[in-house]
């Protein structure tokens, strides 16, 4: 869907992460939050084209209107990601339902809950207040630390 979304002159980005080392050797990637795109589209104008995409569920809104990200996002999604990729430590335990603090990219400074662990990865799923709503977040482990720390 992005590729289709460019060829139409959009500047778009899906933040992949490789599931295994052998994907990473390969290119392979699986999407870092699963089932969005991050587009910048000129408001109104291209929401109604938009909105037709093949394979396209629904623009991010709020009562209806698209909800617009800072511009900063999705530059700080990019580090992110390319430091996760040069990540390499497992980072410390959390219990679920732990009080963390986000201590490194985009979301640095927010507060959320711990949720797990993801299996085979330096990953662990969190729940963080973003967009109106708890929203979980996949982050490397090594950027989280204790609340009360």
């Amino acid at each position: 869907m992005s590729l289709l979304l460019q060829s139409q002159g959009l500047e778009c980005y899906l933040p992949e992460l490789p599931r295994t080392s052998r994907d990473k050797r390969l290119g392979i990637g699986r999407p870092y939050f699963p089932r969005y795109i991050f587009a910048r589209l000129a408001l109104p104008e291209d929401t109604s084209w938009v909105r037709w995409t093949p394979g396209l569920v629904h623009i991010v809104n709020m009562d209806g209107e698209p909800i617009p990200i800072e511009d900063g996002v999705v530059q700080a999604l990019q580090e992110q990601v390319r430091a996760l990729l040069g990540a390499g430590e497992a980072g410390p335990a959390f219990r679920a339902g732990e009080r963390v603090r986000i201590t490194a990219g985009p979301f640095r400074g927010y507060e959320g809950i711990f949720d797990r662990r993801l299996s085979g990865e330096n990953r662990a799923r969190i729940l963080v207040r973003f967009l109106r709503r708890e929203t979980p977040y996949e982050v490397e482990t090594g950027w989280i630390a204790s609340a009360g720390s």
